[in-house]
């Protein structure tokens, strides 16, 4: 029954660490969706962020993009 338990709560600590992880890989996506609403532009950046954030700096070239990034540049 222990080892129940003790299984349960590492699943669930496996997949709150996946989950936080998760968060903080799309956060440049996150706040630029809030921020610029045309969706070509967020489908672009998603995919930007798939493959650029596979390191640091490409993660932190695409955060400060989207904290940077105004709204009314991105109008078609």
């Amino acid at each position: 029954m222990t080892a129940l338990i003790a299984m349960l709560i590492g699943l669930i600590l496996y997949l709150s660490v996946f989950l936080l992880c998760a968060v903080i890989w799309f956060l440049p996506t996150f706040i630029f969706v809030s921020k610029v609403k045309n969706s070509s532009y967020v489908i672009l950046f998603l995919i930007a962020n798939l493959f650029l954030s596979v390191t640091i700096i490409g993660w932190l070239v695409l955060l400060i993009y989207a904290i940077v990034v105004k709204p009314e540049n991105m109008q078609k």
